[in-house]
């Protein structure tokens, strides 16, 4: 799954520029999009920022749990004369201590809000924001003068509107009329950031909902590898005997940790990506739609 490159702020001035010439309506709708963008900005620090730095610091107490054994197991394997038997109940020991720490976190992170509804508050807060920001918008503009271009027919015009534009592009050039623009920007933002953003942002709901899922999906993940690791270990131990060989021990203590150290950056890297991809989704959508606003304030009320 990849997202589409956002449009880029600079990329945004350059269809205001080309599409809206009356300069009071473009400075409107400039207005109006640097409000969206700012609390765009705002959603992803209350959500998404927030979001992200609970699933890396689970990920990093996992860690530190894991490295914390492997540690104290090489220092055991290089006790002299260790035994088997204390090296198999230390990992033992290990195993079951991590075990407890993992489930006990579990249990606090189910007492917590979920991402579900830490993003159905944050849906909300954003749409009552758009709503207050498309309710401070003027309720009607009247444009004199339209653009000549506004009367010329597209490929997706019905036979009536095609028609009704040559006519108006008839009248105008015999000087009978000028066809003033009336539209309302209070409903066209309604239309764009109301109606059609939400429609466009249900994609990104979805995500944040699966979110939690995504996380520990991982975390079990990397717990089974560690926990067949541990088990690996004391097959090994019950290979060698009473008299463990301390430098195969060793070697093989290194090569675990350096495995299970890969499997984490793995893991860990897999989760940036997830809430990178919610991200630029995000700006995409928001952006996307802020250019059809942008596209139909160059239209609307002709």
């Amino acid at each position: 799954m990849s997202s589409p490159t956002p449009p880029q702020p600079q990329q945004i001035e350059v269809v205001l520029q080309a599409e809206l010439p009356d300069e009071e309506l473009r400075g409107e709708i400039h207005s109006l999009i640097k409000q969206v963008i700012s609390l765009q900005d705002e959603f992803e620090e209350s959500l998404l920022d927030q979001e992200l730095w609970t699933s890396v610091d689970l990920l990093q107490n996992v860690g530190i749990q894991h490295r914390q054994f492997f540690g104290g197991l090489d220092d055991k394997v290089r006790e002299t004369e260790v035994t088997a038997d204390e090296l198999k109940r230390f990992v033992r020991q290990g195993r079951t201590a991590f075990s407890e720490w993992l489930f006990d976190r579990f249990k606090t992170i189910a007492t917590q809000d979920s991402p579900t509804q830490g993003a159905v508050r944050a849906f909300d807060e954003l749409f009552s924001r758009i709503d207050e920001i498309c309710g401070s918008q003027p309720g009607e503009r009247v444009i004199v003068s339209p653009e000549p271009g506004l009367f010329l027919g597209v490929a997706d015009d019905s036979v009536y509107v095609r028609t009704g534009k040559l006519v108006k592009r008839l009248l105008r050039h015999l000087g009978k009329r000028r066809f003033p623009r009336r539209f309302s920007p209070r409903e066209l933002a309604l239309y764009h950031l109301g109606s059609q953003l939400g429609l466009r942002l249900l994609r990104i709901a979805q995500m944040l909902g699966e979110a939690e899922f995504f996380l520990l999906r991982r975390v079990k993940g990397l717990y089974e590898e560690i926990e067949q690791a541990y088990n690996g270990f004391l097959d090994l131990l019950d290979r060698e005997g009473g008299q463990p060989n301390v430098e195969e021990l060793v070697s093989r203590a290194s090569l675990i940790g350096t495995e299970l150290n890969e499997s984490f950056r793995l893991v860990g890297a897999e989760v940036m990506k997830y809430y990178d991809e919610i991200r630029r989704l995000l700006e995409s959508e928001i952006r996307g739609e802020l250019v059809s606003l942008i596209a139909g304030a160059s239209r609307v009320g002709t």
